[in-house]
């Protein structure tokens, strides 16, 4: 007996990669914090099953080590990208003040990774941006004309307000579009050494 022919469908099949899954994670902590990157609200968001999932990672801590692990190098590179070579001490502080505190997005999924820092998976990559970024930033107050001493504390003093400028606006979101930039010009001429 002869079964009757399945008609063809038009419909294909979505196939992800790890890397549309890292994504997702990453959009998810932008969003929701650590608490988002749930295997099975994702594969939801993703229109796939679990099984997608499965197919790339083993569980979700190998999910989110990936998604924070992608984080830091793009962070990582896109400081080189900001800062060419030779650029001038001052300059250097006011270009990265713009684009620590001018970037929403990428703010606000730093205000998710540092609500989240406590969690064993999310610490070492919370300090690691702690310590990078306070380095860099000491290291141009130094070649700014501060003191060891005074461009630490300088550095330490701009990392924090990176933190809570971020954790606050990330529950607040200013009703006034030019609150960031007001924000960042005060920043820049309290900050940087004349």
């Amino acid at each position: 007996m002869r079964r009757p022919a399945i008609p063809p469908t038009n419909v294909k099949k979505r196939r992800l990669s790890s890397e549309d899954w890292v994504d997702a994670a990453l959009d998810a902590m932008r969003d929701d914090g650590l608490e988002g990157v749930a295997v099975e609200r994702l594969a939801e968001h993703l229109e796939v099953t679990k099984g997608s999932f499965y197919a790339h990672f083993s569980n979700r801590d190998e999910l989110v080590d990936a998604a924070l692990s992608r984080w830091e190098a793009r962070d990582i590179a896109h400081v080189d990208e900001v800062l060419p070579d030779g650029i001038e001490a001052r300059d250097a502080l006011r270009r990265l003040l713009d684009e620590m505190f001018g970037d929403y997005e990428a703010g606000k999924l730093y205000a998710g990774i540092c609500a989240a820092g406590a969690d064993p998976l999310v610490s070492p990559y919370a300090l690691g941006h702690v310590l990078r970024k306070v380095d860099l930033f000491a290291r141009l107050y130094r070649k700014a004309g501060l003191s060891k001493t005074e461009a630490h504390s300088r550095a330490e003093l701009t990392y924090t307000a990176f933190i809570g400028y971020w954790r606050i606006r990330s529950m607040y979101p200013p009703d006034d579009p030019d609150v960031l930039r007001r924000y960042t010009a005060h920043l820049k001429r309290t900050l940087v050494p004349d």
